[in-house]
C-alpha cells in the first residue's frame, strides 16, 4: 500500500480537517471545504447552509435523528464529493454505498444540512486510513 495523501492534526482543537471538493451534479460548480473527520456522524457529509446555497444543491428530502443535543430534523441535498490533496488534486471519488438501484448515478451522495463541514462514517469507510499518533497525522492509503 502507498500513502497518497496526509494531513496534520489541528493542535488547537485536536481534530483532523480533510479537504473535500463538493460539486453540484447539474452545474458542475464546485467548492472546497476542510471537513471535520468524525466517525460518530453516521452520514456521508454535512455542510453549512451557506455552502449548500452557494452550490445551489438540489434538495432530496428530510431526515430525523438523535444527537447528543437530542432529537433533530435536517434537510438532505444531492452532490458529488471527492477527497483532494493540498494541491487540490483528486485522491478519492466518493460513492453512494446505500443506493441499490443500479440505474442511478452512484456518484450522487446525500449531503446533510449541518452547521459545520463534517465527513461521516459512510464516507470514511470508503477509504483506507492510517493514523500515526506519534506524528499527529492522518493518511490515505491506496
Amino acid at each position: 500500500m502507498d500513502i497518497v495523501g496526509g494531513w496534520s492534526i489541528d493542535m488547537e482543537f485536536g481534530i483532523y480537517r480533510i479537504p473535500i471538493r463538493i460539486f453540484n451534479p447539474e452545474t458542475e460548480i464546485s467548492v472546497i471545504k476542510n471537513c471535520l473527520f468524525d466517525t460518530c456522524f453516521s452520514g456521508y457529509l454535512g455542510l453549512d447552509k451557506e455552502t449548500i446555497n452557494f452550490l445551489n444543491l438540489k434538495k432530496s428530502g428530510t431526515g430525523k435523528g438523535f444527537t447528543v443535543q437530542g432529537f433533530i430534523e435536517f434537510e438532505n441535498y444531492e452532490g458529488y464529493v471527492e477527497i483532494i490533496d493540498n494541491e487540490e488534486k483528486s485522491l478519492v471519488d466518493i460513492s453512494n454505498i446505500d443506493e441499490l438501484d443500479s440505474n442511478l448515478d452512484k456518484r450522487i451522495i446525500p449531503i446533510q444540512d449541518f452547521k459545520i463541514p463534517i465527513i461521516g462514517i459512510k464516507l470514511i469507510r470508503q477509504v483506507s486510513w492510517m493514523i500515526l499518533s506519534e506524528q499527529d497525522a492522518i493518511f490515505i492509503l491506496r
